[in-house]
């Protein structure tokens, strides 16, 4: 078994920033919550980080940290909607290659929020497309743009 590392707050909050991903309100006392929303907020993944916030991690044997992708729906009474988890992620574990992996749970969550675009890979580097507002209207666009700037695009044939 891979041996325990560990992931100071800095260094998590590093990491999910490179992603893109945003802190927000823990929805579980004791950890920070991250989120990454896209298609007009229909679509979010967020990395329950077992990072207690100002103190580091949790204790070996509660680090586990978890990716799940939520998606709007309607309420059950018609009157507004919320967020639902769709798909969750196998656990990562604080072991020393937890950014590799974590990176390979961020990306397969981005793909299955992106199985409704056609080809949701971009064909330039293989990043999930993400749909977009433009000046002229949505489109699909690589999600690596603002890291890498790749500037594939796809035309939205949406309504």
């Amino acid at each position: 078994m891979a041996n325990y590392v560990h992931i100071t707050e800095a260094q998590f909050d590093a990491f999910m920033r490179e992603n893109l991903f945003l802190h927000i309100n823990p929805d579980r006392a004791g950890e920070k919550v991250y989120a990454f929303m896209w298609n007009d907020g229909a679509y979010a993944l967020k990395v329950y980080s077992s990072i207690v916030p100002g103190g580091g991690g949790r204790k070996k044997g509660a680090d586990a940290i978890r990716v799940v992708l939520m998606v709007r729906t309607p309420n059950e009474d018609g009157e507004g909607t919320h967020m639902r988890p769709t798909w969750k992620a196998t656990r990562v574990h604080r072991v020393a290659n937890w950014r590799e992996n974590l990176q390979q749970r961020i990306d397969e969550g981005l793909k299955r929020g992106c199985e409704d675009v056609e080809n949701w890979e971009c064909p330039q580097c293989g990043s999930p497309f993400v749909l977009r507002d433009g000046r002229n209207g949505k489109f699909y666009s690589c999600s690596a743009w603002p890291i890498t700037g790749c500037n594939c695009t796809a035309n939205y044939e949406g309504s």
